[in-house]
């Protein structure tokens, strides 16, 4: 999704300076950390030979929280929403970073764990000339990020522990993998003197990560099984004991429990229950860009139940209205 700022200039020219920041961090790497962060497939863990082209072009949740909140936040002045924006855009693009080493994805994992501190240092260091030690914001800054590695170390141990992989223990680990970006709007509610509209809108985005995660798992999981990434959808197509088995069922096995089952549109309603849950959240807060957000993710995630369905049923019905063959 590309972020549409609602005719403001004023938006707009913070959004490019925000990329302008970002390649300035970039020029002053030494290499190959340099060649690092100017390539896309860098930020998006996968072998994309092109250029990174800046922040702004990212998914919004990712590294242009601020801008799905304009309303909310536009009163502070440029130079204050800027240095958090950028700060927060660098910590967010650092957990990206961390997942890519989790999964394995990580063309160069020990340059790209040497860049992800660099990435992350600068987000910390911008954070701090903005707020004093003794501000509010670094009890929340401390709790979010406690958060964000207890989500790690969950999915983690999910891999060699799949019995201890249950729903309350996924939806904390994918609730929590939001804390990083959750820290952005820590930094504008206490800069903006508005600290009661964080609670609502972390609880939101809670719900988004646990959408997305499953909305991910479900569309991935032939690629996640083959690279023998356990993820919770592969748990609720088999049960734990499965995957503790030193040979996993294949391919054709859990197509045909899914067949059966239909568990990829049950947990497609899933997916689509939470972006409902994300909406009301935020109600009585300006935030149209983020509803918006929401509405259009959560509309790709019926049009996926809904393929799904049709792939269902065509397999059902297929051969009783396929006409016979001369």
């Amino acid at each position: 999704m590309k972020l549409e700022l609602t005719q403001d200039s004023r938006a707009a020219r913070l959004l490019e300076s925000l990329d302008a920041k970002y390649f300035q961090f970039a020029d002053d790497l030494p290499p190959p950390f340099r060649d690092i962060a100017l390539m896309e497939s860098t930020i998006v863990g996968q072998p994309i030979d092109e250029p990174f082209q800046g922040p702004s072009k990212l998914n919004p949740l990712i590294a242009c929280t601020p801008w799905l909140f304009w309303e909310t936040y536009c009163e502070l002045d440029d130079e204050t929403f800027l240095y958090i924006a950028e700060a927060g855009a660098f910590i967010s693009l650092a957990s990206v970073l961390m997942d890519h080493l989790v999964d394995g994805q990580a063309e160069q994992p020990e340059a790209m764990a040497l860049f992800q501190r660099a990435v992350y240092d600068h987000g910390v260091a911008g954070f701090r000339a903005i707020f004093p030690k003794t501000s509010t914001f670094w009890r929340d800054f401390e709790r979010l990020s406690r958060e964000y590695l207890t989500a790690l170390g969950a999915e983690i141990d999910a891999q060699s522990n799949p019995e201890r992989f249950t729903q309350q223990v996924f939806f904390a680990s994918a609730a929590g993998k939001v804390c990083p970006i959750a820290i952005t709007i820590a930094a504008l509610s206490e800069a903006s003197g508005q600290p009661s509209i964080l609670e609502p809108i972390e609880i939101s985005f809670r719900h988004s990560f646990i959408a997305g995660q499953i909305h991910d798992d479900v569309l991935d999981w032939r690629s996640d099984f083959e690279n023998r990434h356990l993820t919770f959808f592969l748990t609720r197509l088999a049960p734990p004991e499965t995957w503790l088995a030193a040979e996993w069922l294949s391919v054709d096995e859990l197509e045909a429990i899914n067949d059966t089952n239909w568990v990829d549109v049950n947990y497609f309603d899933l997916v689509i229950d939470h972006f409902d849950r994300c909406i009301k959240d935020v109600e009585g807060i300006q935030c149209a860009g983020w509803i918006k957000y929401l509405v259009e993710y959560r509309g790709v995630a019926e049009e996926h139940q809904k393929a799904a369905v049709a792939r269902h049923l065509l397999r059902v019905l297929g051969p009783v209205i396929r006409p016979p063959s001369d």
